[in-house]
């Protein structure tokens, strides 16, 4: 099997690393459905796009699958307003699992 390699921005991939957040959100789109029908090994975590691995800049956590989730573009998450996924009311979303047990 293979890795699923998402590259974050640093403040969520800091939230990440430090166990506070526990999901990794992806619109639902015909792009993410055909990756996530995969079975993976791990998820790889980046900060941004590096250009060469740096283990300070990526966290691996075991393939737990995915949930579906309902966010709303005011939904307040982790200390922050969701703004990055464009949507205008309540919408379902991959909430990809980062947990290490």
């Amino acid at each position: 099997m293979s890795d699923l390699i998402l590259n974050v921005k640093r403040k969520w991939f800091d939230l990440i690393k430090s166990g506070i957040k526990t999901r990794e959100f992806r619109e639902i789109k015909p792009y993410w459905t055909k990756r996530l029908q995969r079975k993976y090994d791990h998820v790889v975590i980046v900060s941004g796009y590096p250009h060469v691995r740096d283990e300070s800049n990526s966290v691996v956590f075991p393939w737990k699958g995915y949930v579906l989730t309902s966010v709303g573009r005011n939904e307040i998450l982790y200390g922050e307003t969701i703004h990055t996924l464009n949507i205008t009311g309540p919408e379902t979303v991959y909430g990809i699992k980062l947990e290490l047990t």
